[in-house]
């Protein structure tokens, strides 16, 4: 893996260089010109923008983080759907803020992942980013990490803590910790209307 990939977290910073690097990925990011159409975003595709640029904001949150999210878990039918740890679970994301959902990796699954990632990386097709503890975006090229993170019970308990059809779009995987101090993911994966970005682990 090149250099100019391992470091792009930290160059893409660079707003020029940011900005090139939309310009030789046009072709990919032409199909989002509907998106600027709908949402009435006066701005190029290879420009930057913000959540400041959507001028039909949409107000609102994940209803699990309204303030009477526990009220409205105890009346919710489609929490029933769910089976009881699940359940339990969910009932106390509005203090908590996470869920431990049990059961999602079928024996063998991480054995694969590993295995994918050592093949990937001893080819040369895949390597670690500028911190070499992580390797980004593992599930465009690993069926096993894919399966995972495109689960059907999965995806709609997430969508269920959203209220919202949920995409899964990146994946990390640690080597080592990181090590990073307590930071806001939200800052860097902004979502439309705020609020709506989740993560698992």
């Amino acid at each position: 893996m090149n250099s100019f990939k391992k470091y792009w977290t930290i160059l893409r910073r660079i707003r020029f260089l940011h900005i090139l690097n939309n310009f030789a990925n046009y072709s990919l990011l032409k199909k989002n010109k509907p998106l600027y159409k709908k949402y009435k975003i006066p701005k190029s595709v290879v420009g930057s923008i913000a959540h400041k640029d959507f001028r039909d904001t949409v107000t609102g949150k994940p209803w699990l983080d309204a303030e009477n999210a526990a009220e409205l878990l105890t009346k919710s039918d489609e929490l029933k759907k769910f089976d009881p740890d699940t359940q339990q679970q969910l009932l106390q994301w509005p203090e908590k803020g996470y869920a431990l959902l049990k059961g999602f990796v079928e024996p063998g699954l991480v054995d694969r992942i590993n295995a994918d990632l050592e093949m990937l990386i001893n080819k040369g097709e895949i390597g670690y980013d500028y911190t070499n503890t992580r390797v980004m975006n593992l599930f465009r090229r690993s069926d096993a990490v894919k399966k995972i993170i495109t689960d059907e019970r999965l995806l709609k308990i997430l969508g269920f803590i959203l209220d919202k059809p949920v995409v899964p779009f990146q994946t990390i995987n640690f080597i080592y910790g990181s090590q990073q101090k307590t930071h806001s993911d939200s800052i860097h994966m902004t979502t439309h209307p705020l609020g709506y970005l989740v993560a698992t682990w």
